[in-house]
C-alpha cells in the first residue's frame, strides 16, 4: 500500500488554500471505512457484522515521519459492534463517498479482535522518538473484559513487535479500561531502553507506570484520579450527555534538572493536576502501596473554563488541549505562567464545526525539526445521543505549526538569546588522567581546546600543542573531574599521543566525522606555529573498533603554499558518496599557506584563489576589550548536505564564501561564490544543517550567526541567533550534531584572546563547550528553510 506524501508537504499545501486558518484539515470523513483486500472480503465482513457501516468512531491521532513520507495513524476502539479495525494508517485512496481508506497495522491479522495475542481495542497510541509505535490495548469488546489489557511496542523502523506487557490481574479492576499512553524516553548510555510509559485508567481511576527497561508495572491510585461530579454532563454543540469519566488527559513536560513533569486530568472535571514523574517511577514506593506519596499530587487552584479531553506539551513548556463546550484549543505557558487556570489560559482555534470534541492531541516534530500540533475531532456527542449522520461531516484529523498558533498570544514569548545555548562542560584549565600512574603536568595556560565532535558517548574535544609539554591533542572527555574541570583522556589510547612519533598524533586543531561511523584527524605535524616535527597527514579511525584505517600523509608541495612556503592544515571537511561511503572526498583549510586541498582518496590536488587570503583590514581582532592580530586564512568550513556547496571563509575577512563542489569532483575549475564585506566582524568556525542553515561564529560580536542557503549572501539575511559576552568568547569548533531525530550545535568557546595576549587565569572559567537545538534556534529568524 502506498503512504501518503509528508506531514510537512500536506501542510504547506493548504498554508497556502487557508492562510487565515490556524488548523488546516488534514482528513475528514463522514464515516470511517478500510481498505479491505478486495470487494469479495469486505462484503463478506459486512454480512458478517465484522463491519456495519457507520459503526467505527476515531479517538486518536499520531504521525510518523520518515525521510520520504509520514503515516498517519488512527486508534479506533471497538466499543460497540462493526468495527473490523482498531489501530490503523490512513492510504492515499478513498471510498465511493470519498472517505479516506484505513489500512491495519501491521497487518489485518494483528486487529483479529477473536484473539488475545492480537489487538482487541485501542483507545489512544504514542509514537516515540526512538521511532516505536506504544499501543495500548484495552483488551475490551464493548464493555467486557474478553483479554488482559497490555502494551504492545513496535518497531516502525522494521515493522516488528518489540515487546508485549500483559498488566497482571491486580492492577486492574472489572470496571477499568485503560484509554491514554504517553511516553517519556531519557537520555542516557541505553537512551531508547530507559523509557517509562504512563497510562490512564479512565474508569477505574488510577494510573499505571510500566517500567519498560525492567518489564514491570504497577497501579498509583490518588483522588485527584476521580471524576468530578459537578462536571459530568457535556454540552457540545446544543448536544448533551453525562460521563462520569476519571482520569484521562495526560501530558509529559521537558525534562528539568532531570526531572520531568506528569500533567493530568480526568474528563469529568476543569482541574488540572500534576506530579513530578520522579515520583511515579519509584517502584520501591508504590508497589505494596498503591495510595503512597498523596501529597505528591497536586492540583492547580485555578479551573479552566470547560471539560479536555486529550492534551500534550510542545518542548517549551507549552500545554495545549481541547475545551469541550467552548468548542476550541487553548494553551498555557508553564514556563511563563507557573499557575494554571483562567487567566493564564488562552484560546488559539476555535470553530463551532470542525472543534466538536478533540479526542486525539498530540505534539509532531517534522523531519525539519518543526512542531507541529495534530488533532483528531470525533463529534462524540453525536455518538452519545444517537444523532450520527452519514451524510454529514463527523471525523476530522487538523494540523497547524506551534509557532504560528501561538504567534500573537501571551504565550510566544522572545527569544533569549543570552541562553540560548547551554553549557554542559566547562574548564579553568585543561587536564588529563594520569599516563600509567603519572599526573601531567606543564604550563596549564598552554592547554587550549580548539574542536569539540560527538560519536554516540564520546565527546572529542582537541588540544593544540603549542608546546612539547601538552600531554594529547586527539581527546575524549571522560566522566572523572579534576580541579579545572572534567579530565580528557588520549583517543585512541596514551600510545597515539607520543610527541616523539610521526607515526603517532602530533597536533590537530579540528576533526569530523562521517556517516559511516569514520573519525577522520587532520594532524598538522607542528609544535606551537612554525615548528613542522612530522609532515602533515590524514589519520582514519573506525569509531566502532577504534581500530586505524589508514595514515595519509600529505606531500610537502601540496600542504604548503611554494610561494610563500607557509602553510598550517587546520580544518578538514568529509563529503561521502554512496551507501557505505564508496566515494570520500576530504576538504582541507590551509589557514597559513592561503589555499584549500582537496583530496580524492588517491591523490591531492591544491587549490589557490584571492578568497582564501586574508583581508589586512581586518587584522585587528577584539573581544572584550582585548585587541590582537591575526592575519589567518581560512579557519572555518561546513559542506551543505542540501545544495553541496562547501561553504568558507577567511577569518581576517568580513566575507562569506562558497565553493561549488559539484564542478570540481567533474574535474572542472573551481566556482566560487563571494559574499564581500557582508560581515560586521571576524568569523570563526561553522557547520550546516540539513535544511541548509549555515552557522558561524562572530568573534567580536561574542555571538553565533546563521544564513540560510534558500537566501542570498546579504548582511540582511544574517541572524544572530545566540549571544553571550561572557559564554561565546571565541567560538572556535562548530558542529551539526543528529539527536535523536532533531538536529543539535555543539559548540567550544576558548577565549582565545586571553591566549593570545598571554592573560589566562586559571582561577576562571576559561574554556566551555555548549550545545542548542537547531530548529529552536533558528524558529522565527531567516535561518529556518521556506514551506
Amino acid at each position: 500500500m502506498k503512504l501518503l506524501c509528508t506531514s510537512v508537504l500536506l501542510l504547506s499545501t493548504i498554508v497556502n488554500l487557508q492562510a487565515y486558518e490556524k488548523l488546516k484539515g488534514i482528513y475528514s470523513w463522514k464515516a470511517l471505512d478500510f481498505a479491505f483486500p478486495n470487494e469479495y472480503a469486505r462484503m463478506t465482513a459486512i454480512n458478517n457484522r465484522v463491519f456495519i457501516p457507520g459503526s467505527p468512531l476515531p479517538i486518536d491521532v499520531d504521525v510518523y515521519n520518515e525521510e520520504h513520507k509520514s503515516t498517519v495513524f488512527m486508534a479506533i476502539p471497538r466499543f460497540q459492534d462493526g468495527v473490523p479495525v482498531t489501530l490503523g494508517y490512513v492510504t492515499n485512496q478513498t471510498s465511493l463517498d470519498g472517505n479516506p481508506l484505513i489500512t491495519p497495522y501491521p497487518s489485518w491479522t494483528y486487529n483479529d479482535a477473536n484473539n488475545c495475542a492480537s489487538i482487541i481495542s485501542v483507545y489512544r497510541i504514542q509514537i516515540d522518538e526512538c521511532d516505536r509505535l506504544w499501543v495500548l490495548d484495552t483488551g475490551k469488546l464493548e464493555e467486557k473484559q474478553v483479554c488482559s489489557p497490555k502494551l504492545l511496542v513496535f518497531s516502525l523502523r522494521e515493522t516488528r513487535l518489540i515487546t508485549s506487557h500483559r498488566f497482571p490481574r491486580d492492577q486492574y479492576k472489572e470496571d477499568s479500561l485503560f484509554v491514554t499512553v504517553v511516553v517519556d524516553v531519557r537520555n542516557g548510555d541505553d537512551k531508547c531502553k530507559n523509557t517509562f510509559a504512563y497510562v490512564a485508567d479512565v474508569t477505574g481511576f488510577a494510573l499505571i507506570v510500566y517500567d519498560f527497561s525492567n518489564s514491570r508495572s504497577w497501579r498509583i491510585s490518588n483522588n485527584l484520579f476521580y471524576p468530578y461530579p459537578p462536571y459530568g454532563t457535556f454540552d457540545i454543540n446544543g448536544g448533551t450527555f453525562d460521563l462520569m469519566d476519571g482520569v484521562l488527559g495526560l501530558a509529559l513536560g521537558p525534562v528539568h534538572n532531570g526531572d520531568r513533569i506528569l500533567y493530568f486530568h480526568s474528563l469529568a472535571s476543569r482541574v488540572e493536576s500534576w506530579v513530578p514523574t520522579s515520583v511515579i517511577r519509584n517502584y520501591t514506593l508504590f508497589h505494596e502501596n498503591s495510595e503512597a506519596a498523596a501529597r505528591s499530587f497536586v492540583a492547580f487552584e485555578e479551573e479552566r473554563s470547560s471539560q479536555s479531553v486529550a492534551e500534550a506539551m510542545d518542548r517549551d513548556g507549552v500545554l495545549f488541549f481541547g475545551l469541550i463546550s467552548d468548542l476550541a484549543i487553548a494553551c498555557w505557558n508553564s514556563k511563563h505562567y507557573p499557575q494554571y487556570g483562567k487567566k493564564n489560559i488562552e484560546m488559539i482555534v476555535r470553530n463551532s464545526e470542525t472543534l466538536q470534541f478533540p479526542s486525539g492531541l498530540k505534539i509532531i516534530t517534522s523531519k525539519k525539526g518543526r512542531q507541529e500540533l495534530w488533532v483528531l475531532t470525533a463529534s462524540f456527542q453525536k455518538y452519545m445521543t444517537g444523532t450520527l449522520r452519514s451524510n454529514e461531516t463527523n471525523f476530522r484529523i487538523q494540523a497547524g505549526f506551534v509557532d504560528e498558533l501561538i504567534r500573537g498570544t501571551s504565550h510566544h514569548v522572545a527569544k533569549d538569546l543570552k541562553n540560548a545555548m547551554e553549557v554542559i562542560y566547562e574548564w579553568k584549565y585543561i587536564n588529563f588522567v594520569p599516563n600509567n600512574g603519572e599526573e601531567s603536568s606543564g604550563n596549564y595556560t598552554k592547554f587550549v581546546p580548539i574542536d569539540v565532535d560527538r560519536w554516540r558517548n564520546y565527546t572529542f574535544v582537541t588540544v593544540i600543542r603549542q608546546e612539547k609539554d601538552v600531554p594529547s591533542s586527539l581527546n575524549v572527555i571522560t566522566d572523572r573531574n579534576g580541579p579545572g574541570g572534567p579530565l580528557l583522556a588520549p583517543y585512541p589510547d596514551w600510545s597515539w599521543a607520543d610527541v616523539n612519533n610521526c607515526s603517532a598524533i602530533i597536533s590537530v586543531y579540528r576533526v569530523a566525522i562521517d556517516k559511516c561511523d569514520r573519525l577522520w584527524v587532520l594532524d598538522t605535524g607542528v609544535i606551537g606555529i612554525t615548528n613542522h616535527v612530522c609532515p602533515a597527514k590524514l589519520v582514519v579511525f573506525d569509531l566502532r573498533t577504534s581500530r586505524l584505517l589508514r595514515r595519509i600523509e600529505i606531500p610537502k608541495d601540496v600542504a604548503t603554499n611554494s610561494t610563500t612556503d607557509q602553510g598550517l592544515l587546520i580544518t578538514p571537511v568529509v563529503q561521502t558518496f554512496g551507501h557505505n561511503c564508496e566515494k570520500t572526498i576530504v576538504y582541507i583549510a590551509d589557514v597559513d599557506g592561503y589555499g584549500l586541498i582537496v583530496y580524492n582518496g588517491s591523490s591531492f590536488r591544491r587549490l589557490t584563489s584571492s578568497a582564501f587570503d586574508a583581508d589586512l583590514r581586518y587584522e585587528n581582532y577584539t573581544i572584550e576589550g582585548q585587541t590582537f592580530q591575526l592575519t589567518d586564512g581560512v579557519v572555518g568550513m561546513a559542506l551543505s548536505q542540501m545544495t553541496g556547496l562547501l561553504h568558507f571563509n577567511s577569518m581576517t575577512s568580513h566575507n562569506l564564501n562558497a565553493l561549488r563542489t559539484k564542478p570540481l569532483l567533474r574535474g572542472d575549475e573551481p566556482e566560487y561564490i563571494v559574499g564581500e564585506d557582508v560581515l560586521w566582524t571576524q568569523a570563526s568556525a561553522k557547520a550546516a544543517s540539513r535544511t541548509g542553515a549555515i552557522f558561524f561564529g562572530l568573534v567580536s560580536d561574542t555571538s553565533i550567526a546563521c544564513i540560510s542557503e534558500h537566501r542570498s549572501l546579504e548582511r540582511r539575511n544574517i541572524e544572530v541567533i545566540a549571544k553571550n559576552r561572557q559564554t561565546l568568547q571565541f567560538t572556535s569548533g562548530l558542529k551539526v550534531k543528529d539527536s535523536h531525530r532533531r538536529e543539535e550545535l555543539l559548540a567550544v568557546t576558548n577565549k582565545y584572546q586571553i591566549a593570545a595576549t598571554g592573560t589566562y587565569n586559571t582561577s576562571d572559567v576559561n574554556f566551555r563547550i555548549l550545545r542548542g537545538n537547531v530548529f529552536k534556534l533558528i524558529t522565527g529568524t531567516r535561518c529556518l528553510p521556506p514551506l
